[in-house]
């Protein structure tokens, strides 16, 4: 619970990440603990990103009670200090399970709460019973976890660098590359810093190839390997697997939007994406269930196989970049439930929009009969469209900011339709422009153009493909400067488009083109119009404020004309 304080507390990446990750292994690791304290078959309901949901056999209630209570003391023990911790980085752990040890340090610093009720014939009522027990709960708790009692406080030592709230009372030591030293940290910022730079791989290994978070030998690990550091022997054979080459996955933003001498180098997309009425669908199915459990299981192993190909085919596309700079570029900071956020590339920020609304077209998520162990005869199926918001920026921004405005551009596409995958995307030259409040700032940016808020969305509809636009904007770029385009954007902008001087400057747009160079971007419009949902002739004023805003990042390495 309270996820801000564990997520959004700093701007490290690797802090981020490595609270992320131990919300995913927690729920596996409560699986084991489950098992050890009852000395019982344990059935695993439903898990999300931070949530698990397991049938047990209980005495009573209080004895219930009593294994909830055991199993939070058993999630929240206050492990021991790694030793030597604050003269050395901790070692990297070995291909393999997750050290227990190290996962127990950092949900030492997490808001974990448990509940218990006894199972009824309704499903439903008794997970909403749960849910309210645990929300009451949480209006108890403080939403910062606080020191074990005892913990000595040395008022010389200075407030963490990183969270600015706790204390620094140990130390992060700087990779290889950024040279000797070592900078003060609060003991939850360090050790979630480490657990983020030890096992950003685990989520892959278990995402794709399925591989258990505790159980891992080592045998069936992909053939890839993840380091944090450049100055690490990128591409020397690795003992750990059997001499192939390993993959590295980067750590820093700044490794992520590296493509130097290239278009868009030093700049990243930030992808949010929420599905829509997932929690909605999924109860209505259960309701509807003879076998509500039964059918809650089907229907998170199909969700999460649906996922585990989506993810599968982003990072294949990513690690075509892979040839020109050794790094699989993607950043997974929510991962479970019906929300994801990836940090990507910017030059791939379109093709992974693209490829998402390919995956949710074509891979359908349903169950029929038996086949998907779900006893209705109709079966049952979902809507998989998605809201998604999108920003380009440059990887210096703050990274807490830039996914919540993502985040508030999903949501914002959510509320104005929610039965088909729709994108909200924005380019940030400054972070400081959007200022706090989202509504007001496309208000002002395209109020004049007529142009509600929730109308500057792109929309995936039937019969067209986001994977054609790229081509279409590089045709246009063979035939149209980039300033004629800029200067009708901008007209629209400023006076709307039915004036005198949009007219103007639709004039000068089209002035001088030859016949052939006209045909082509007409062509085009029509086809970025059909792609994003608007009108088929290409002449609608969102089209042109689009193209005008992505312009850099769609096609990337196709020059525009210069004007002459």
């Amino acid at each position: 619970m309270n996820f801000s304080a564990v997520l959004s507390d700093t701007e490290d990446l690797s802090t981020i990440r490595g609270s992320g990750l131990a919300m995913l292994h927690a729920v596996e690791y409560a699986a084991k603990a489950l098992k050890e304290l009852t000395r019982g078959a344990v059935e695993q309901v439903t898990t999300g990103a931070s949530v698990g949901v397991f049938r047990v056999s209980a005495a009573d209630q209080a004895d219930a009670w009593t294994v909830a209570r055991n199993l939070r003391a058993r999630l929240t023990a206050h492990a021991p200090a790694a030793a030597n911790d604050e003269e050395s980085e901790p070692a990297r752990p070995l291909p393999g399970a997750i050290d227990e040890a190290e996962l127990l340090r950092v949900l030492d610093h997490l808001s974990i709460l448990t509940a218990a009720c006894a199972a009824t014939a309704d499903f439903r009522a008794d997970m909403e019973t749960l849910l309210a027990l645990i929300r009451w709960q949480q209006q108890q708790a403080p939403s910062l976890v606080l020191p074990a009692a005892g913990t000595s406080w040395d008022k010389t030592k200075l407030i963490c660098p990183n969270d600015h709230t706790r204390l620094a009372d140990t130390y992060i030591f700087r990779r290889k590359d950024e040279g000797p030293g070592r900078y003060p940290a609060s003991r939850s910022v360090r050790d979630r810093h480490a657990y983020g730079r030890h096992y950003k791989q685990t989520l892959y290994d278990r995402v794709i190839d399925g591989i258990p978070y505790l159980k891992d030998d080592g045998s069936k690990r992909r053939k890839r390997a993840y380091a944090d550091e450049l100055a690490d022997p990128a591409r020397q054979p690795d003992k750990a697997l059997d001499g192939k080459m390993a993959a590295l996955y980067a750590d820093e933003l700044a490794d992520l939007a590296r493509r130097l001498g290239a278009p868009l180098d030093g700049k990243m997309a930030v992808l949010y994406a929420d599905g829509n009425r997932f929690s909605e669908q999924i109860r209505d199915l259960v309701k509807a269930s003879d076998t509500p459990i039964e059918t809650q299981k089907a229907i998170d192993k199909a969700l999460q196989g649906w996922r585990s190909k989506l993810l599968e085919k982003v990072v294949k596309l990513i690690e075509l970049d892979d040839r020109d700079y050794p790094l699989t570029r993607i950043e997974t900071l929510l991962w479970g439930g019906d929300e994801l956020i990836w940090v990507l590339p910017a030059w791939r920020g379109w093709e992974v929009a693209a490829l998402f609304a390919e995956h949710i077209r074509n891979e359908p998520v349903e169950g029929k009969g038996r086949s998907m162990d779900v006893p209705e005869k109709d079966g049952w199926s979902m809507n998989m469209s998605h809201g998604l918001g999108m920003v380009f920026c440059h990887y210096d921004a703050p990274i807490n900011g830039i996914r919540t405005l993502a985040k508030n551009l999903a949501d914002k596409v959510a509320k104005a339709e929610r039965t088909s995958t729709r994108l909200a995307v924005m380019v940030l030259e400054s972070f400081d422009a959007v200022g706090q409040d989202l509504e007001a700032h496309l208000t002002r940016t395209y109020g004049t153009a007529g142009i509600t808020p929730s109308a500057m969305c792109l929309t995936a509809p039937q019969g067209a493909s986001w994977n054609d636009v790229p081509c279409a904007v590089a045709k246009m770029k063979e035939h149209l400067p980039r300033r004629r385009l800029h200067a009708l954007a901008d007209a629209l902008l400023r006076h709307g488009p039915v004036t005198t001087e949009t007219d103007r400057a639709r004039g000068r747009f089209w002035r001088d083109l030859d016949a052939p160079a006209e045909a082509a971007i007409r062509e085009a419009a029509e086809t970025l119009g059909r792609c994003w949902g608007f009108d088929a002739q290409g002449t609608d004023a969102r089209l042109w404020l689009h193209l005008d805003m992505l312009w850099d990042y769609l096609a990337p390495d196709v020059q525009d004309m210069a004007e002459v």
